[in-house]
């Protein structure tokens, strides 16, 4: 089994509220992120808290997934990902990294991830329009030890400089997969393209 790992534990500055708890259509931003895992097939999802655990667990507590709380989440997006990561069931293939703010992802996308690290469960994937890298990231079971146990100075970065030979793309032609959502600017941008 891939699970999905929903990072959702930031303070949000930048934005100046809960962003994943933003409305995007008839539901929230997670929320819409969630719905694009459960319509491409994925049964295990995993959504990190981290800042304001509360409205987020009762926001999720009625979809298919499950909640992990990352009590260190102050220390980075490392730390969420290494609690996500720790919530894998066992035996798990590997698992899709989803930043919490990319409301825009399809399912169709996140079914080309899954598919290609199905295919190849020993890779790391990552999907490309137009010749940029996003997410999300599908990543093997056989990195869950060197994610919680290295690259703290530079994050999922350095496991990808390490183990170069075994990233693979997939292109797509959904830019929704480079669309996060920082500042009010961008929420409002990505309301506009919604609703068009």
């Amino acid at each position: 089994m891939i699970s999905a790992i929903i990072l959702a534990a930031g303070e949000s500055t930048r934005m100046g509220t809960q962003k994943v708890l933003l409305p995007f259509g008839e539901r929230t931003i997670l929320q819409a992120i969630i719905e694009a895992c459960v319509l491409a097939g994925l049964r295990d999802i995993i959504v990190v808290t981290g800042h304001q655990p509360d409205p987020v667990e009762t926001a999720v507590r009625p979809l298919p997934c499950r909640t992990a709380h990352n009590a260190n989440y102050q220390q980075g997006m490392l730390s969420s990902i290494r609690c996500g990561v720790d919530a894998l069931p066992p035996g798990a293939a590997g698992f899709l990294l989803f930043l919490g703010d990319q409301p825009e992802l399809s399912p169709g996308v996140v079914q080309a991830v899954h598919g290609a690290l199905e295919a190849d469960p020993d890779a790391i994937v990552l999907p490309v329009f137009n010749g940029r890298r996003g997410h999300p990231v599908g990543i093997g079971a056989r990195f869950r030890e060197a994610i919680l146990s290295r690259y703290d100075d530079v994050g999922l970065r350095g496991l990808m400089q390490e183990y170069a030979d075994a990233v693979r793309t997939v292109a797509v032609e959904d830019a929704g997969v480079l669309m996060d959502l920082d500042t009010p600017e961008e929420y409002e941008a990505a309301l506009r393209r919604y609703r068009l």
